[in-house]
């Protein structure tokens, strides 16, 4: 079968069995919290939790979602290209039940389309169920077993062998820590030749044993107490990567011949593109791979390098045109930059196939997808004019800097060669010196100072002598008055070149800072380029001139509008901006700036900049003409709007103004949420509380107000009013009254006195319109929203101390409260699969030891999408704030880990030190001896030969199972005889490759070569 029919028949088959085949949801998603779609359930949101009736009769559904996974969580752009299947786009196919067929249907149609329509064979296919451990929730999904169990019997298959336990991270899904939730059984296809794992590589992320369907049962909602109740509609939410179906279909030949690892790339869902980019290349695709995506790029093949930009191409032609049809453009934020800087990615690796820049390519491709999907994705056939429009147009504007940028970098990173040539070279002088003032060793120049050695002393101030002398005692090559010797040399180079030494492996920022800002190279370019010749960025750097740029951005604001309060004007500007979002004006005054013109009308919606509330952006249109307005100034009463110096505008004419409603709702929304945060302010930390600064603009709002410290149990509370406010829905009303009449209301926060002249403006949440009878009212010119719900959620980001008795709180509302929840399980999510590999990395060799292992319970999987959609803030803040004591408790878990294998590891190695010798040393003679242990144990051994005065010669081989570490013991009287351990080690090392040193009664070495360790022992015996 071909993709196409592969997709089609899993569309028909769940269209037999009812299911109303729906289209593909939009890449830009319903969901604030997300980039873009990333998941095939995101549309169907609603109905999972009921908020809305599915439209369909019965209450089933399937498609085929397009995803794109990059620049959030689930963020899979750095490894596409050097795998067989990560992808930044891709399809989702599905099939929903709405509180209608359950677990029998789901398990028994899979098996059914799988196995008995497309042939998959069932020996080879593996199907986990939920195993709860202890303390996870619900329990063993029986139910499901039983069901998978009598399809697996039919085929005369062992239900044991075919069906794998599955733990709670990955075979239970959960929105947060109450509501809806429920068991998953996934199938997993064993790819290897015999096909013989007995399920030993399900979940163990092996590209050899792949999941490919996902069966998510919604069966339960979890309780605040802890307990699980049947929900008493229960859903299916499957999902079945594409790509990877049609992969594993035609790279095995019909299921005929696994002897090949299938790859997504080698299929007809991206030949077609191949064979394009062959034509307009000149080049060959070959599908071949690196060893893994973790390959030092700056080894790979130039076949490697063009197979990978075959690849990446493929890919993000996809993602690019996809998303354009969608009508989301490339742009400077969020995920338009995300988009933005996919298309600078390709085509820099239209570098490596050979495109020189001359004439765009990537536009060349879009009629191949056209051609290849629009019969199920329309919109690409719709939109194919404006896809090639946008490509063009963003890769020849980036094409005019990419070869100057290249060249920048390419001299840059020459330079950084030049520097570890010249520190090589110094050190090579300081090895001759120490060679030629040794005369009592034969000594290599390269084996005195070391890489490691050089990086260490860089790190010291030029007077730590004692530092030094330690670092180079390391090395074992160096007694104390050769040591003593060396120190000067060493210390000048490092006072010389102290800035040279720690430069040695980085990449200039500042040079990266000018491809970004210069040049428009995307940092994760400039950090790829950078891999591909074995550097790394200097992050710190560039990080720091990226602040100072937005710093300056900040001034220049402000001195512009240092400069435009010199104008003086009698106008006056009505404000209309409280009530509509354009309005048509009659321009009174025009004064010409440097750069810009400020038209002054006698009404404007824009707001300006004033009490804490940022101001408007917009346009001004005059006939046919439209101007952006980026700024606008208040000129005593009146309102200037800046707008470009070409303008063909005079006094007298009608124009229409009109604000830009995207940046204005969040302001707006954050406006209204300073007010609920000061009013929650006063009912949890006290009345007493006055507003001393505030801000609002479309990304957050900062409030400063006089207070102690803030706990974090109060932060939780006012959170909680603030968000049960949002969830009630009410009304934000305002009237103007006279200032008379209101300024004795204590209900009425003022603090701008008299600001207002003999009107004032109150701003009411709840209550009746105009009635003064709301919960929070307040004195306000500011914009607002119009109820309550409109701010989505309310998150505090941070409270700390500005200044003696005032503190401050930054929060966030709507979007940008869900980025940065988003952003917050980012860095979560990187940070404990860290954590969590150095945990099982300890209780690996703890247990290796017979030592009991600390463990530490996974956190169940979270529905993103699910969590961000629905479900109360209580309920997503405690998942949040669980989520973070499990990351500070899986820390302290790899902490108490390590400490215990040490001293576990300490106490066994003594322990089989002292076993081990008791032996060896009762005949009294020379010892040659191989030992199989971690590499402690050579230590120990060294350290009971001399606690027991051994006059003898030792030579001892631990063998640690990575490389062979060797000691060398010279008592008194095999140092009377002439035997030297240090010469010992320098003489027998080599023939494993070794080398080390040391003083004449003892020694250290290693060797990487452990099959000649039976070698090194038989030379050492008959040294000995």
């Amino acid at each position: 079968m071909t993709a196409a029919e592969i997709r089609q028949s899993f569309l028909d088959f769940f269209k037999e069995k009812q299911h109303t085949v729906v289209p593909s949801a939009s890449l830009m998603p319903q969901s604030p919290g997300l980039l873009f779609t990333n998941a095939g359930m995101n549309q169907f949101v609603p109905y999972f939790l009921g908020t809305e009736k599915p439209p369909y009769s019965p209450p089933r559904a399937t498609d085929t979602q397009k995803c794109i996974r990059a620049g959030g969580k689930h963020n899979d752009l750095e490894d596409v290209g050097y795998d067989t299947y990560h992808h930044t786009m891709f399809e989702m196919l599905g099939n929903w039940s709405f509180g209608d067929y359950f677990k029998k249907e789901a398990i028994e149609w899979a098996w059914e389309l799988v196995v008995e329509r497309w042939g998959f064979p069932a020996d080879r296919l593996y199907a986990t169920v939920y195993m709860p451990g202890e303390g996870d929730p619900g329990s063993f999904d029986q139910e499901a077993y039983d069901f998978w169990a009598a399809l697996y019997e039919k085929k005369g298959l062992d239900p044991k062998r075919q069906i794998v336990n599955g733990n709670v991270k990955d075979n239970f899904w959960m929105m947060g820590e109450t509501g809806p939730c429920g068991p998953c059984s996934e199938l997993h296809v064993d790819l290897t030749p015999d096909g013989d794992t007995d399920g030993k590589l399900v979940n163990m992320d092996s590209d050899l044993c792949i999941e490919i369907w996902n069966l998510v049962f919604i069966q339960f909602n979890a309780e605040a107490d802890g307990t699980f109740r049947d929900l008493p509609a229960k859903h299916v939410d499957t999902g079945m990567g594409f790509e990877r179906a049609v992969s594993i279909y035609q790279g095995t030949n019909g299921f005929k011949d696994f002897s090949k690892k299938p790859t997504n790339y080698a299929t007809d869902a991206f030949q077609p593109i191949f064979r394009k980019l062959e034509e307009l290349s000149g080049r060959k695709y070959q599908d071949t791979y690196p060893e893994s995506v973790e390959a030092d790029k700056s080894t790979l093949s130039d076949e490697l390098k063009e197979a990978i930009a075959f690849r990446v191409i493929a890919d993000h032609i996809r993602t690019l045109s996809f998303s354009l049809a969608d009508g989301i453009l490339l742009g400077n934020n969020g995920r338009n930059y995300v988009l933005r800087r996919i298309l600078r990615r390709a085509v820099r690796y239209g570098r490596t196939l050979g495109f020189s820049g001359d004439k765009p390519f990537m536009a060349d491709l879009v009629d191949t997808l056209v051609e290849q999907l629009s019969g199920v994705f329309p919109e690409l056939a719709e939109r194919a004019d404006a896809i090639k429009e946008n490509l063009q147009r963003e890769e020849t504007s980036f094409n005019e800097t990419l070869d100057r940028g290249l060249l920048k970098f390419y001299d840059e990173a020459r330079q950084v060669d030049k520097l570890y040539n010249k520190l090589w070279d110094e050190r090579v002088n300081i090895a001759r010196a120490v060679g030629e003032f040794r005369q009592s060793y034969e000594l290599r120049n390269m084996d005195v100072i070391g890489d490691e050695e050089i990086k260490s002393i860089a790190k010291l101030q030029p007077t730590d002598q004692v530092e030094v002398k330690s670092i180079l005692g390391r090395n074992r090559l160096l007694n104390d008055k050769e040591a003593d010797i060396v120190i000067m040399m060493v210390l000048s180079l490092v006072k010389n070149h102290r800035s040279s030494l720690n430069a040695i492996e980085l990449f200039s920022g500042t040079e990266a800072f000018q491809l970004y800002d210069t040049f428009g190279f995307p940092i994760d370019l400039t950090q790829l380029l950078c891999e591909e010749r074995g550097l790394k960025v200097d992050m710190q750097k560039f990080e720091q001139l990226m602040e100072e740029q937005r710093e300056k951005g900040r001034a220049a604001r402000t001195r512009e509008l240092v400069r435009a309060a010199d104008i003086s004007t009698d106008e006056e500007t009505e404000f209309t901006g409280f009530e509509a979002d354009e309005c048509e004006a009659k321009v009174t005054e025009i004064h010409q700036q440097s750069d810009h013109l400020l038209v002054i009308t006698d009404k404007t919606p824009f707001y300006v900049e004033m009490g804490g509330q940022m101001g408007d952006k917009g346009t001004l249109t005059h006939e046919d003409e439209t101007y952006e307005v980026d700024t606008v100034q208040q000129l005593g009463n009146a309102r200037a709007h800046a707008i470009d110096l070409s303008a063909n505008i005079i006094v007298g004419d009608t124009v229409t103004l009109a604000i830009d409603p995207a940046r204005r709702r969040p302001i707006e929304a954050h406006h209204t949420a300073t007010h609920l945060l000061h009013w929650a302010l006063h009912e949890e930390v006290s009345h007493d509380v006055a507003q001393q600064g505030s801000m609002v603009s479309r990304l957050r709002l900062r409030f400063d107000f006089n207070s102690g410290a803030v706990s974090p149990e109060k932060l939780e509370a006012i959170e909680e009013r603030v968000n049960a406010c949002i969830k009630a829905n009410d009304q934000v009303s305002w009237i103007e009254v006279p200032h008379e009449d209101v300024k004795g209301n204590k209900d009425i926060q003022q603090f701008f006195g008299d600001k207002y002249g003999d009107l004032v403006r109150v701003v009411q949440i709840g209550g009746e319109e105009k009635e003064l009878n709301g919960y929070s009212m307040e004195l306000c010119g500011g914009t607002h929203v119009r109820n309550t719900g409109d701010l989505g959620i309310f998150k505090i980001k941070s409270e700390g101390a500005i200044a003696s008795g005032i503190r401050r709180i930054e929060a966030l509302c709507g979007d940008a409260a869900w980025n940065w929840l988003r952003e917050e399980v980012e860095k979560g999510d990187t940070e404990g699969k860290d954590l969590r590999a150095k945990l099982d990395a300890a209780n690996t060799e703890l247990e290796a030891i017979g030592e009991k292992p600390v463990n530490m319970k996974k956190f169940p999987h979270i529905m993103g999408a699910l969590l961000m959609e629905g479900g109360d803030f209580q309920q997503i803040n405690n998942t949040f704030k669980h989520y973070r004591e499990h990351i500070e408790a899986l820390r302290q878990a790899g902490i108490d880990a390590e400490k215990k294998l040490k001293k576990a590891q300490a106490g066994a190695a003594a322990k089989m030190a002292d076993e081990a010798l008791a032996t060896l040393l009762e005949s009294g003679n020379n010892i040659a001896e191989i030992f199989q242990g971690p590499a402690n144990l050579l230590q120990e051994l060294l350290n009971g030969l001399k606690k027991k005065q051994f006059a003898g010669a030792a030579f001892l081989i631990v063998d640690d199972g990575e490389r062979l570490h060797l000691g060398a013991y010279c008592g008194d009287d095999a140092r009377a005889n002439k035997l030297m351990a240090g010469k010992l080690i320098q003489e027998l090392g080599p023939i494993a490759g070794g080398k080390g040193g040391g003083k004449p009664d003892q020694a250290r070495g290693a060797a990487p070569q452990r099959d000649k360790a039976d070698e090194l022992k038989a030379a050492a015996a008959a040294k000995l």
